[in-house]
């Protein structure tokens, strides 16, 4: 299951310099504009989440929200196998 992508929906204060800065990021293989913002797909969701930080700062672009779609769902399925 870790090796399964993860989508991260992203609102910053310029989502194209965001895109751009994670689209050189190794554990990123999907970066998509959308209306509301970025989506963003990895399989290395640690990972992401300690690089996030540092893309944002080194595109001069501030985080607004950042938010795991399937988060909550894979912590479900994590309780339920080790019952």
């Amino acid at each position: 299951m870790t090796d399964r992508p993860h989508m991260i929906t992203i609102r910053s204060s310029d989502d194209r310099k965001l895109a751009t800065a994670l689209m050189t990021d190794p554990v990123v293989f999907a970066v998509e504009l959308t209306p509301t913002g970025l989506s963003v797909q990895t399989a290395q969701l640690g990972v992401f989440r300690s690089h996030i930080a540092g893309a944002s700062r080194w595109a001069g672009v501030r985080l607004l929200e950042v938010v795991s779609a399937d988060e909550s769902l894979e912590s479900v399925f994590d309780y339920l196998v080790r019952r």
